[in-house]
């Protein structure tokens, strides 16, 4: 299974619409309101998988990130077996 450091960390919940978004004092407030990837956080996505993934149907949030794992960068969830497997194969 993949490590996470720290191996412990704080799952978000919210309301529709109303999750955390960090930003810089000089960014366009248009710009960061309109950004689809703002609407995306660990609890929307966890609810996307459970719709469009019939094995993350299988484990609830607070167990989620022992098989998925959040890419902040895309801010989507991905399976913690098949980033194993492609890390051992060398793919990056």
């Amino acid at each position: 299974m993949s490590q996470t450091n720290p191996s412990v960390y704080r799952l978000q919940v919210h309301l529709p619409y109303q999750n955390t978004i960090i930003f810089q004092q000089n960014t366009n407030l248009h710009n960061l309101i309109n950004d689809e990837q703002n609407e995306k956080s660990l609890l929307t996505e966890y609810f996307k998988m459970n719709n469009n993934d019939p094995e993350a149907k299988n484990y609830l949030y607070r167990k989620f990130p022992q098989y998925y794992i959040w890419n902040k960068t895309t801010k989507k969830q991905e399976l913690a077996a098949t980033l194993e497997y492609t890390n051992q194969e060398g793919i990056t």
